[in-house]
C-alpha cells in the first residue's frame, strides 16, 4: 500500500479551502447513487474489475504530455487498481484514425477531457471549482474543470469504488462535486468538529502534531501543536463544562494546572492526567519535567461573518483568489481586499481555513480582517521580498549571539504619516512571524504595529512566533485586545520578543490575554520622536512623544524570563493611572517592574491589584550571566526624570521566593520613588506583617508604607 499511501498524501495537498463554520459540509455534492438493492433493480452495476479481469480501458487523450494532470492521474489511478485490486485495466489513448467514430457504448474509463461524446457532455456541465463521476452506458466519465480537481475526482473514485474483492461502480452512477472557495480538505485526525459545546479547530497544514501525547476534551481528541522549545499547544473552544485528560507516553509523578487560584483537582493515574473545566479558560499543565502543554480554551465564536454577505471580502473568492496552500504569495490578493473594503467606505475581510505566505499587509481604517479557525498569515520564507523597516541596535539571544544591527519589518502595519480609526482583527486564526526560523537568518519581524489608530480592537486571535515585539500599540487610542493569545519563544533562545507593549498611547484595555515570551509579555511605555534606537521615526512614525493615560490590563496569563508586568524601561513622556488587575504570572524574573532607565517623563498613579505569582526564575545567558529574580522593582534609573509617584500593590499573592529581595529606589532627589503603599501581601502563604517582610525602601524614596487593613 506504500504507493497507494504516496497517491493520498499528494491529494490531501490540494488547493482546497476549509469550511465556513466547523460544522458546514465539506462542499456542495449532489449524488444520484441509489442503494445496492435499488441499483440492482433497475441495472446491473457495471463490473469493472471482478474474479481478477476486466474489459474495461482507461482511457486518456492522446494530447496531454506525460506531464499533465490527465496523463499522471491516469497512471495513478491504475497503479491504485493494482496496489488494491491485485490487477488493473490497461491504459490506451483515444487516438482514432481518420474518418473513423469512437465505438459505440465501449467499456471505459474516461479520464479527464477526451475525443469521447460522453467527456464532452459531462465537463460542459460543470462550473467554478468541480468535479464529475458519472455512468453512461458502458462507461465511466471522471471529468473536472481543472488539475486540482481532476486530482480530487480520482480520489474518490478509489475511495468509493475499489476494494480488494472487485470494482462495481452502480450504473446510474452521477456524483457532482462542487467547491465555493471556502474549503479545505483535512483528514479525520485534524478536520474541524463541533457539538454545541466543544469546537475542535482545524489544524493548518504548516503545524505538526505532537507524537506520544494525546488531549482529548469530553471525549473527544484535540489536536496537540508542536510549539516553542518550552511548551506545545492546543486551541478550541468551550461554551460549557468539560472533562479533559492528557495521557502522555510514561508514567506521571505529579502534575499542576495553572492558574492554580482556579483551583483545578487533578487526577493522576498511570500516563493520565485527568481534570475538570467549567467552561473557557486559558490554561498551562506542567507535568513532571515535561514540555509543558498550554491549553487555550477560547470563549465559543459569536459574531462570524457570512463570506457572500454584503460588505464582506472574501480573499479566496474571485476576484482575489488568494493561494490557501501557502505554496504562492497571497500578499496582493488579501491586500486587494482591504483596500476595497476601505473604499467602500469599510467593510470586513474574510481571511477562510488555510495557509497564506505574507509579506506586509496595511491596516485601513473602517475595515475589520476575520480570521477564520485554522487561517494562517504566515511570513513570506523569501526574505529577499521583506521590506526592512527598521533595524535594532542589538539582540542578547543564546542562539546568536549578541547581534548588532538586524533587520526587522511589519507584518500588519498602518501608514504612520495619517490618522486612522477603528480597525478590528477578531476570529480564531493565527498571525505567524516565524520567529524560531527567522532569527536565526539575523532577521526581526513583527506581528502588529498600529500607528495612530483610535479605535483598534483584536479578539481571539492568536500570535505565534514573534522574533521581536509582537505587537505595538503605539500613539493609539481607544484600544481593546481581548482573548488573544501570544506564543512566543519563552527560553533563552529569544531576547526582544515582548507580547505586547503599549507606547503612548491612552484608554487601553487588555482583557483575558494569554502572553508568552522570553522578554517582557505585557509592557507600557513612553518614548519621544528622537529617543528611540535612532529609528524612531521609521519604527514608530511622527507621532510618537505621546502620553501614556488610563491603561487597564485584567485576568491575564503570563510566562516569561523577564518582567512580566511592566511600566518602562522608557518614560519620555507621563505614564499615568495604569493598572494590573487579577493576572496570573506563571513565571518571570520580576512579577511586577516600574523602571526608568531613560527618559525625562513622570509616572505616577500605578496599581498592581490582585496579582498572583506562582514562579520566579532567573534569566541567564553567556552575555547576561548574573541576573537574578525578585517580586518586584520599583525604581528609577535615570537622574534627569520625574521620578515614580503614586504606587499601590494591594492582595498580591507570592507564592514564592526570589533569589534577591525586591527592590524600590530612587537614582536622584529630583528623581524620587514616593508614595508607595502595600496593602494584603502574602509571601509564600504568610501574610506580611512587616514592611521590611516585603522590601527595604532604598535611596530617594519616601512615603513607603505598609496600610492597616
Amino acid at each position: 500500500m506504500k504507493a497507494l499511501n504516496r497517491f493520498l498524501l499528494g491529494a490531501a495537498a490540494l488547493l482546497l479551502l476549509a469550511a465556513c463554520s466547523p460544522d458546514a459540509p465539506p462542499a456542495a455534492r449532489t449524488e444520484s447513487t441509489e442503494s445496492t438493492e435499488s441499483a440492482t433493480e433497475t441495472a446491473a452495476p457495471l463490473a469493472v474489475w471482478t474474479d481478477g479481469g476486466s474489459a474495461y480501458t482507461l482511457i486518456r487523450s492522446e494530447k496531454v504530455s506525460s506531464s499533465s494532470a490527465a496523463y499522471e492521474q491516469t497512471v495513478r489511478l491504475r497503479n491504485a487498481f493494482r496496489e488494491i485490486c491485485g490487477g488493473a485495466p490497461r491504459i490506451s489513448e483515444d487516438y482514432l484514425a481518420p474518418g473513423a467514430e469512437p465505438p459505440a457504448d465501449a467499456p471505459e474509463i474516461l479520464v479527464g477531457e477526451t475525443n469521447r461524446a460522453e467527456s464532452a457532455a459531462v465537463r460542459a456541465a460543470l462550473t467554478g471549482q468541480s468535479y464529475a463521476i458519472r455512468a453512461v452506458g458502458q462507461r465511466i466519465v471522471i471529468a473536472a474543470t481543472g488539475d486540482a480537481m481532476l486530482v480530487r475526482a480520482v480520489d474518490e473514485f478509489i475511495a468509493r469504488f475499489l476494494t480488494p474483492s472487485g470494482v462495481l461502480v452502480p450504473a446510474d452512477t452521477d456524483i457532482l462535486y462542487s467547491w465555493d472557495g471556502l474549503r479545505v480538505e483535512h483528514d479525520a485526525a485534524h478536520a474541524p468538529f463541533t457539538d454545541g459545546v466543544l469546537t475542535v479547530y482545524p489544524v493548518p497544514a504548516c503545524y505538526a502534531v505532537v507524537d506520544g501525547v494525546t488531549v482529548t476534551v469530553n471525549g473527544r481528541r484535540v489536536p496537540l501543536i508542536e510549539g516553542s522549545r518550552e511548551y506545545d499547544w492546543c486551541s478550541f473552544s468551550l461554551g460549557g463544562a468539560a472533562d479533559v485528560s492528557v495521557t502522555f507516553d510514561g508514567p506521571v509523578a505529579a502534575c499542576t494546572v495553572s492558574p492554580l487560584k482556579s483551583g483545578y483537582d487533578v487526577t493522576v493515574n498511570g500516563s493520565t492526567v485527568s481534570f475538570h473545566m467549567d467552561g473557557a479558560e486559558f490554561l498551562i499543565l506542567t507535568a513532571d519535567d515535561r514540555r509543558r502543554i498550554i491549553l487555550a480554551a477560547d470563549e465559543p465564536e459569536t459574531d462570524v461573518p457570512d463570506p457572500h454577505g454584503a460588505g464582506v471580502y472574501c480573499v479566496t473568492l474571485p476576484p482575489y483568489g488568494a493561494d490557501p496552500s501557502g505554496a504562492l504569495d497571497a500578499t496582493g490578493a488579501i491586500q486587494r481586499a482591504v483596500d476595497d473594503a476601505f473604499s467602500a467606505g469599510g467593510g470586513t475581510v474574510y481571511i477562510p481555513d488555510g495557509v497564506y505566505s505574507v509579506t506586509q499587509l496595511w491596516m485601513r481604517s473602517h475595515v475589520a480582517w476575520y480570521l477564520a479557525p485554522g487561517a494562517v498569515l504566515r511570513l513570506s520564507e523569501d526574505l529577499a521580498s521583506l521590506p526592512e523597516d527598521y533595524k535594532r541596535s542589538s539582540s542578547d539571544n543564546a542562539l546568536i549571539g549578541d547581534v548588532h544591527g538586524m533587520p526587522g519589518h511589519f507584518m500588519l502595519t498602518t501608514d504612520k504619516t495619517q490618522q486612522h480609526e477603528d480597525i478590528r482583527l477578531y476570529g480564531r486564526g493565527i498571525i505567524d512571524a516565524r520567529g524560531n526560523e527567522l532569527i536565526v537568518e539575523h532577521r526581526l519581524a513583527t506581528h502588529l504595529h498600529p500607528v495612530a489608530v483610535n479605535g483598534f480592537s483584536m479578539e481571539g486571535i492568536t500570535l505565534r512566533e514573534s522574533p521581536h515585539w509582537s505587537t505595538m500599540i503605539i500613539s493609539c487610542e481607544n484600544v481593546t485586545l481581548r482573548g488573544t493569545k501570544h506564543l512566543n519563544e519563552t527560553s533563552n533562545y529569544a531576547s526582544e520578543n515582548d507580547a505586547v507593549d503599549i507606547i503612548g498611547s491612552s484608554d487601553v484595555t487588555l482583557s483575558n490575554l494569554l502572553a508568552c515570551s522570553a522578554d517582557d509579555p505585557i509592557s507600557v511605555k513612553t518614548y519621544s520622536t528622537d529617543a528611540f534606537l535612532n529609528t524612531s521615526e521609521r519604527w514608530m512614525g511622527t507621532l510618537v512623544g505621546l502620553d501614556c493615560r488610563r491603561i487597564t490590563v485584567r485576568g491575564c496569563l503570563t510566562w516569561t524570563l523577564s518582567s512580566a508586568l511592566k511600566i518602562g524601561w522608557g518614560a519620555h513622556m507621563e505614564t499615568s493611572d495604569v493598572l494590573f488587575a487579577d493576572c496570573v504570572v506563571y513565571t518571570a524574573m520580576t512579577a511586577m517592574d516600574i523602571t526608568v532607565t531613560n527618559g525625562t517623563g513622570t509616572v505616577r498613579g500605578i496599581t498592581y491589584d490582585g496579582i498572583d505569582v506562582e514562579g520566579l526564575r532567573a534569566r541567564w545567558t553567556e552575555m547576561k550571566p548574573s541576573r537574578t529574580s525578585q517580586l518586584f522593582m520599583i525604581r528609577t534609573r535615570v537622574d534627569e526624570c520625574g521620578g515614580i509617584h503614586d504606587v499601590t500593590l494591594r492582595n498580591i499573592n507570592a507564592r514564592v521566593s526570589g533569589s534577591a529581595r525586591s527592590q524600590l529606589s530612587g537614582q536622584a532627589a529630583g528623581a524620587p520613588v514616593e508614595g508607595v503603599t502595600f496593602s494584603r501581601v502574602t509571601l509564600r502563604g504568610q501574610p506580611a506583617g512587616t514592611l521590611s517582610a516585603i522590601v527595604r525602601p532604598g535611596r530617594f524614596t519616601a512615603g513607603v508604607r505598609l496600610a492597616d487593613d
